[in-house]
């Protein structure tokens, strides 16, 4: 018989884990992640150059991604045109995670 603390237990985290799946089951999340993936540390602007998506929803899925700590953001400061810094985007260590289970999936593609 399971205490009252370990149900909790268990529903919190199902919660987080039904909240992740929200999360990287909207339009985006995967491939910016994928994207992000495959480049290492991307701007802004690369990402929505290489995506073809617009900039209000990259902002946003942006957003929701880092606050979920999968990726993050700095600025670096180099000297461009208009612009005195520009976001640059990685993959934290629990976005890493998701790159791996990412891959697994595209293994089990390939092989059907």
């Amino acid at each position: 018989m399971q205490t009252t603390q370990e149900l909790k237990s268990k529903q919190i985290y199902s919660c987080q884990v039904q909240e992740m799946m929200k999360l990287l089951g909207k339009k985006w999340s995967l491939l910016i992640i994928k994207c992000i993936s495959r480049n290492k540390e991307i701007s802004f602007t690369e990402l929505k150059k290489e995506l073809k998506i617009s900039q209000k929803i990259l902002w946003q899925r942006l957003e929701e991604l880092e606050k979920e700590d999968l990726i993050t953001n700095f600025e670096c400061t180099q000297k461009l045109k208009k612009k005195e810094f520009r976001s640059i985007y990685s993959l934290t260590q629990k976005g890493a995670q998701i790159e791996k289970f990412l891959e697994l999936f595209e293994g089990v593609e390939k092989n059907n």
